[in-house]
């Protein structure tokens, strides 16, 4: 004599998937809970490096060589700000709403600190180009 555990061993199956999805979701949870945290204190030092460079920019001669250097940092400090407003969001399950960005402004205005930071024995040459790819 036989007997019939196909909706037995159905609903097992759809017990563990449940189990499954909830440990992701409860995963997921973590993340965004470290995400919100690490997010928040780096925001916070942004905020110092931010304060300290505008003060500095204010104390510095306009003919000062530092000046460029101090504009970098703040440019790259308000860049970091925008991640962690992201951090934040995905922290707090916002929806983000994509936007379009300007890949070759992007790079170019960073072109000055990749050069200084990469040294004067390499040249940086940036080819702001169309390309065009088919099949």
């Amino acid at each position: 004599m036989f007997c019939d555990i196909t909706g037995r061993k159905q609903a097992e199956a759809e017990r563990e998937k449940l189990q499954s999805q909830l440990l992701q979701a409860q995963k997921m949870e973590s993340v965004g809970r470290l995400a919100g945290g690490v997010a928040h204190d780096f925001n916070n030092m942004l905020g110092v490096i931010l304060g300290h460079t505008e003060l500095a920019l204010l104390k510095a001669d306009e003919d000062n060589d530092l000046i460029s250097d101090l504009k970098e940092i703040q440019t790259a400090a308000k860049r970091s700000t925008d991640i962690t407003k992201q951090l934040l969001a995905f922290a707090r399950k916002e929806i983000i709403s994509p936007r379009k960005l300007d890949l070759n402004d992007t790079v170019e205005s960073m072109l000055n600190m990749l050069r200084r930071l990469i040294g004067e024995d390499i040249d940086l040459v940036w080819a702001n180009q169309l390309l065009i790819c088919g099949r």
